[in-house]
């Protein structure tokens, strides 16, 4: 645990001296391998990381951006924090909303009704079930 530890702070220093150069294609390669050996929390923030350098990198990888955030939901809901998890569902919504993507789209609806009926908001329950 304790090399794991140190490993992924280099790696995180490395990513941050690719993003100061803007290399952010660099900075997601090297996020991507150190969440494979982190707990989920852990690895639920380097893959948020590795999405926010999809969305900065030229020309902006928007559907890799949502599909990374969607692996940070899941690894969050690994973790049980559902908030965090929600947050990051709630973000690629939109990027997903009106494509031919259907299943995804009614993937997210589906994982947002029950955090919503878990909370006991009926009404936001029932709003992502339908849609």
């Amino acid at each position: 645990a304790g090399f794991t530890r140190y490993a992924t702070r280099s790696l995180l220093l490395l990513s941050e001296l690719h993003k100061s150069r803007g290399r952010f294609r660099e900075a997601k390669s090297v996020l991507m391998k150190a969440h494979f050996e982190e707990a989920h929390s852990r690895a639920a923030l380097l893959l948020e990381q590795t999405a926010g350098c999809l969305l900065l990198a030229e020309p902006p990888l928007t559907r890799k951006f949502a599909f990374h955030l969607v692996l940070a939901g899941l690894r969050y809901h690994q973790c049980d924090q559902r908030c965090l998890a929600e947050r990051c569902y709630r973000q690629v919504l939109d990027v997903y909303a009106g494509k031919t993507w259907s299943l995804i789209e009614e993937h997210l609806h589906d994982v947002l009704g029950r955090y919503a009926q878990d909370r006991g908001d009926s009404w936001k329950a029932v709003g992502h079930h339908m849609a």
